[in-house]
């Protein structure tokens, strides 16, 4: 006798419940609400399986392949950023010294905000241009917050005032009536 028989289960059962396991089709009755395996379609069954393993797996991967992404975004960029080159003009010739485009990039900037600028923050060749746009943006945002800041405090310094003027005139004439009628 075999031991499956002695547990209860015939061999045509096992072949059922593994058939059925291997394809989930517990799960998928469950998901779609069909009465046996017969109905499910078997392609959206394994579609739905293998989406669900995909995506576990995925997500459990997540922050491991993002990290990865990042490290090997940022030695690219870095390759790129510092890679030398020779600029040249526009028939090939060698144009300056070698340079990379993070040097670039920074002289650019550098170039851009130390650009003098009129009272409006434009670029014009008037004689007048004494500031750099760097203090320009640095005085406007200066100027702005401050001029926030102390209407805000001016207001409330007022409205303070406005309760207390009451009271302290109705108290000095208080007093002076009070002083004549002594």
């Amino acid at each position: 006798m075999d031991i499956l028989e002695q547990v209860g289960i015939t061999k045509e059962e096992l072949i059922e419940r593994i058939v059925t396991r291997a394809l989930g089709i517990t799960a998928a009755l469950e998901q779609t609400g069909e009465e046996s395996w017969e109905e499910v379609p078997f392609s959206d069954v394994i579609d739905k399986k293998v989406n669900s393993a995909i995506g576990n797996f995925i997500e459990q991967f997540r922050p491991m392949i993002q990290f990865r992404i990042n490290e090997i975004m940022n030695q690219k960029m870095n390759e790129v950023f510092e890679a030398p080159f020779q600029p040249v003009d526009k028939w090939g010739n060698k144009k300056g010294d070698e340079t990379t485009i993070r040097d670039l990039i920074a002289l650019d900037a550098k170039n851009y905000w130390s650009e003098k600028v009129d009272e409006n923050g434009k670029v014009s060749d008037s004689y007048n241009n004494k500031m750099s746009r760097s203090t320009f943006y640095a005085h406007k945002v200066i100027t702005e917050f401050y001029n926030k800041e102390l209407v805000s405090e001016v207001k409330k310094l007022a409205s303070e005032m406005k309760a207390k003027i009451p009271a302290t005139i109705s108290e000095e004439i208080s007093k002076t009536i009070i002083g004549y009628l002594k």
